[in-house]
């Protein structure tokens, strides 16, 4: 049985039900201006915790490109600016940094992404003991980097993996994968 998690079309992804009721933490790289999955990940469950990796939204960028197209749009006159979606993406963003069980880290992933996963997040240290994660990916393309610096022993910590790809140009990573998971949706 699938049940949504996240908002409809994009951000929102299809999961087992069996999976959510075995695991208590989600890895997430990637935001985008919308948590929504996350959101619903902690509240699927008392106890639930969410850590958030993203290098593309934190408080200053936003609250100043919000300042930015305000300015522009009113006194400016400027007609290229929103300050409407500036507005809003910051004040999606504010539930983000104040979440108890939701916790974001504003970390930019570069290279081939081989001291991401693992190494800085520190799973044992820093999350907890336990492993069965959910791990969800939407990194425009830089999933596969990722995926390559993961050990076997790290991949078998996941209890699902939700991700986005961005193309299927990596056969070799999605082999990989295919040997300790399987495939429940596709779109």
């Amino acid at each position: 049985q699938l049940i949504r998690l996240g908002r409809d079309y994009d951000g929102g992804y299809l999961v087992p039900v069996i999976a959510m009721e075995r695991s208590s933490t989600l890895i997430s790289f990637g935001y985008g201006n919308d948590a929504s999955f996350e959101r619903h990940f902690i509240n699927f469950r008392k106890g639930n915790e969410v850590y958030l990796f993203d290098d593309t939204s934190n408080f200053k960028s936003l609250f100043l490109k919000m300042v930015n197209d305000c300015f522009r749009r009113i006194v400016c006159n400027d007609l290229t600016a929103h300050p409407r979606l500036a507005i809003r993406n910051f004040f999606r963003f504010l539930p983000i940094i104040f979440a108890r069980r939701l916790h974001y880290q504003n970390l930019k992933l570069v290279g081939n992404y081989s001291h991401v996963p693992m190494k800085s997040i520190n799973l044992k240290n820093s999350v907890g003991l336990h492993k069965n994660y959910v791990l969800k990916m939407d990194i425009e393309g830089g999933e596969y980097d990722l995926f390559s610096s993961f050990s076997d022993a790290d991949l078998q910590k996941f209890e699902q993996i939700v991700i986005e790809l961005h193309s299927a140009s990596r056969i070799d990573v999605l082999q990989r994968l295919c040997k300790t998971h399987w495939l429940v949706h596709f779109h």
